[in-house]
């Protein structure tokens, strides 16, 4: 007998792409699954358009839940109702303007069982509204434990990706989290990061099963100087609270060079606003006592550290204005050439 999945949806607000969502949790090959979408209190159609969907996928209909929430807490208070009625030994999360591959559970799940593992990690893509797609990392920090911890912890760029939607958890595993998050920034990561200390075994399947929409609108993107401010403010919050874990673990001096690489991609709020003297100020003042450590960071690339320097010295703006240029002169040579 299959082992049931849960599969954990909050909404809010995404009339516009829960339908594909809808349809491709409603489609996977896996049968015995349990799917709760979690209603944040969404002012539009968003649960409305989940049930006419539901409407084409019968044998779905007893498998669905539905929870109205009192009050609009955000995506991590979502998922943790979410988490309380679920009933499945093992756990994923859909956002609701995502969707997956139809084969993304049942290929998780047969990657858990050969492997025994606790915590299994798929590959993700990005997918753009002018239909470009681009394939997350691929490194192999899955098969050593620690090097991925330490991966998932620096939040490198590497397939140790600091989010919950693509990966399947035991859910015996998620459990035993110790520490909640603080807002709504990071709040994957610091799951993440004490699942993948917890975990006794972690397994990677090559192939991206989970399709993740590039929002302009999203609550990750901060575009003005005060959104910017609140992200550093819960941003920091959650890296002192993974600071704090490691510590209790006893591990935190071992993981000096990932915890300031981390502090440094937090100092990445303010660098878009670094031309004006006060909010440079500002930049130089998050995590002050790791500027002087940056560039002999092993964690961090050279192209984090060439970015560090054009940052300290202003020249951000100047250096996209001329590698900009360049691009549109090669563009225009080559147009000319053909």
């Amino acid at each position: 007998m299959q082992h049931k999945v849960s599969v954990i949806v909050p909404v809010y607000k995404t009339e516009k792409y829960i339908l594909q969502c809808a349809r491709s949790v409603f489609g996977q090959t896996y049968s015995n699954l349990e799917i709760i979408f979690v209603d944040d209190c969404s002012p539009d159609s968003s649960v409305e358009v989940v049930r006419e969907v539901l409407g084409c996928f019968p044998q779905r209909k007893e498998q669905v839940k539905f929870i109205r929430l009192e009050r609009n807490g955000g995506v991590d208070h979502a998922r943790r109702q979410g988490c309380f009625a679920s009933e499945g030994e093992y756990l994923m999360f859909l956002d609701s303007d995502d969707f997956l591959e139809p084969q993304a559970v049942e290929k998780l799940m047969a990657m858990a069982l050969e492997t025994g593992a606790d915590m299994t990690v798929c590959r993700y893509q990005r997918v753009f509204a002018d239909g470009r797609t681009e394939l997350s990392p691929l490194r192999d920090e899955v098969s050593d434990r620690e090097r991925y911890l330490r991966n998932m912890v620096a939040m490198n760029g590497s397939s140790a990706s600091p989010n919950l939607v693509n990966k399947l958890f035991r859910a015996d595993l998620l459990k035993k989290i110790e520490v909640l998050p603080a807002g709504n920034i990071a709040e994957d990561w610091l799951i993440c990061v004490q699942a993948a200390h917890k975990a006794e075994r972690i397994a990677f399947l090559d192939e991206p099963l989970y399709n993740y929409t590039m929002r302009e609108d999203s609550a990750t993107h901060a575009s003005t100087i005060e959104e910017c401010r609140r992200t550093a403010r819960e941003d920091r919050a959650n890296i002192d609270l993974v600071i704090g874990y490691l510590e209790s673990k006893g591990l935190a001096d071992g993981f000096r060079h990932e915890i300031d690489a981390r502090k440094f991609i937090a100092k990445g709020s303010f660098s878009r606003f670094c031309d004006d003297p006060v909010l440079h100020q500002e930049w130089k003042d998050v995590y002050k006592e790791i500027n002087g450590r940056i560039l002999f960071n092993p964690c961090l690339s050279w192209y984090n550290r060439k970015m560090f320097i054009l940052n300290w010295f202003r020249l951000t703006s100047k250096y996209y204005s001329m590698t900009g240029a360049v691009r549109r002169l090669f563009r225009k040579n080559e147009s000319h050439a053909l």
